[in-house]
């Protein structure tokens, strides 16, 4: 078989003097490692609270709460998910920003929460959960701490699998 003028050992060849040289770190029988997406998310509000989805999401906590739905994102029994996001909101005041299941609520609830106080400036919040039992879906949510209602803007969100990089503020599993 020829494929654009080369033969399929040429090309085979071609592959395996590239591995040779270091310039490829896989075989000529393995397929490509499919390259990580970042997880879909769709941003939504508990009334009271009101959110208006960005980038950079805007929201009001009153008496709610805010959320951000990784509907695709199915976790097995033993996963690590890690939510990465910014957070800017008046000073002194308190947000409280949980990672957890969303679908299947008959299972009961499971979830890391991590409170910040904010500082009038943008910072960054990470938060991590290792599941004990499986979902088809996770849930961000971003409570205000006082009854008072709370305008907070969000950004950089990012969700993703795996160990959380060591040295980062992180919530506990509970």
């Amino acid at each position: 078989m020829k494929l654009g003028g080369l033969t399929k050992a040429a090309v085979a060849g071609f592959a395996l003097a590239l591995a040779a040289c270091g310039q490829n770190n896989q075989s000529a029988n393995e397929p490509a490692a499919p390259a990580a997406a970042p997880e879909a998310y769709s941003w939504g509000a508990v009334p009271p609270s009101t959110v208006q989805a960005g980038p950079p999401a805007t929201m009001n906590l009153s008496g709610g709460y805010a959320y951000a739905i990784m509907a695709n994102t199915a976790v097995a029994a033993g996963d690590t998910v890690n939510a990465n996001l910014t957070v800017s909101g008046p000073a002194g005041r308190w947000v409280r920003v949980v990672l957890g299941r969303h679908c299947e609520a008959d299972t009961g609830d499971e979830n890391t929460p991590v409170n910040v106080e904010l500082n009038g400036q943008v910072q960054p919040v990470a938060v991590s959960h290792t599941f004990q039992q499986p979902y088809s879906c996770i849930r961000l949510s971003l409570v205000s701490m006082d009854s008072q209602p709370l305008a907070l803007t969000v950004g950089d969100l990012t969700v993703t699998k795996g160990p959380a990089a060591a040295g980062e503020l992180r919530g506990s599993g509970g």
